[in-house]
């Protein structure tokens, strides 16, 4: 350290200052950005659910004629049908919808984990959360209201690795950018440092050469 030259040891200095804030501003994108994403999922999830319970609705009697021709599904309960629309998305971007009575018995749609998920209560308009083998699921559940409905609930269900294809595309941004980033200002450092010295390197070597005229003169006296 003592031998490098005074360009030398405000390049490294300063390199080392911009590692650490580079360093630092990747982790806090990845805090951010996972942050971020978990959030964006759970939105995602409760706006599917809230979207899906416009979707079901309750008849007393049908028309079978008409039935044929139409694409919404019809499921027998009670003394009536319950239909459900073909806009109903049981599955969509890794959320899934599922339609159960109050005693957890699955009439229609999709869950994935629903028996690790069965023993969980259902709970109108609010995100729970499960851990089931390592990940973190989320869960949002909507209690039916229209007549014929009451004893119905909607559980929407999604894991938290819904985001890890966001979150990895990201990452490897910051991975590229950050260190390009790193890269052009540690050599835009040194040019400026190098210009910045300039006037005191002359200065120096001037000095030099006088001192060296001296002792030349010094040793050959005339």
């Amino acid at each position: 350290m003592k031998h490098l030259s005074i360009r030398a040891k405000i390049t490294l200095w300063f390199s080392a200052i911009l590692i650490v804030v580079v360093a630092l501003t990747y982790l806090v994108i990845l805090s951010v950005s996972g942050q971020t994403i978990q959030k964006t999922i759970q939105d995602n999830l409760i706006q599917t659910v809230e979207d899906n319970v416009d979707e079901i609705e309750y008849y007393t009697s049908i028309d079978f004629e008409d039935m044929a021709e139409d694409p919404d599904f019809y499921l027998r309960y009670g003394d009536g049908y319950i239909q459900i629309d073909d806009d109903f998305l049981d599955k969509v971007n890794q959320i899934y919808t599922s339609l159960y009575q109050s005693d957890g018995t699955l009439i229609y749609g999709v869950n994935p984990v629903s028996l690790e998920t069965a023993d969980i209560a259902f709970t109108d308009s609010q995100t729970q959360k499960i851990t089931i083998d390592g990940t973190l699921y989320y869960i949002y559940d909507r209690k039916l209201k229209l007549a014929g409905l009451e004893d119905l609930w909607l559980r929407g269900i999604v894991s938290e690795t819904q985001g890890t294809a966001e979150l990895s595309s990201i990452s490897r941004t910051s991975l590229i950018l950050l260190p390009s980033l790193l890269i052009l200002a540690i050599i835009g450092g040194n040019l400026i440092a190098r210009r910045a010295l300039h006037p005191i390197r002359q200065i120096t070597d001037t000095a030099s050469k006088i001192r060296q005229g001296d002792d030349l003169k010094k040793t050959n006296p005339a």
